[in-house]
């Protein structure tokens, strides 16, 4: 069972170094980290073993799970800011335009109702 673990592990991560797009990154995450994808068989396979081996088994399995979700947030990092540097490469961000200006919002209905009152 260690020997998949570590297998997974490479094979994941090597697929992820691959990865240059949002669509393929979320593929990446539904094929290893969804809720039917890879990692989540390997949960699945757990109350199959003996109950000496589990919690081991367990553990690695979870400690998989977060280094492969911390290597997914690097990568979605990385491909963020590629995608804002090309934008802003081609011209797509004007960055010389005046910002948007924030909503204003209103006041709170029973101010609203208070303030008709006293005028």
């Amino acid at each position: 069972m260690t020997n998949s673990i570590d297998e997974m592990r490479e094979l994941a991560l090597s697929a992820l170094e691959d990865i240059r797009d949002r669509d393929a990154l979320a593929a990446w995450r539904s094929q290893y980290l969804g809720r039917r994808g890879a990692v989540g068989k390997l949960f699945g396979t757990i109350g199959g073993l003996p109950q000496e081996q589990r919690a081991a088994v367990g553990q690695r399995v979870n400690a998989l799970q977060q280094e492969l979700d911390a290597a997914y947030a690097e990568r979605e990092e990385l491909i963020q800011a590629q995608m804002l540097a090309r934008d802003l490469e081609e011209g797509e961000i004007d960055i010389s335009l005046p910002a948007r200006p924030q909503g204003r919002g209103g006041l709170h209905p029973s101010t609203r109702t208070h303030r008709e009152f006293q005028t």
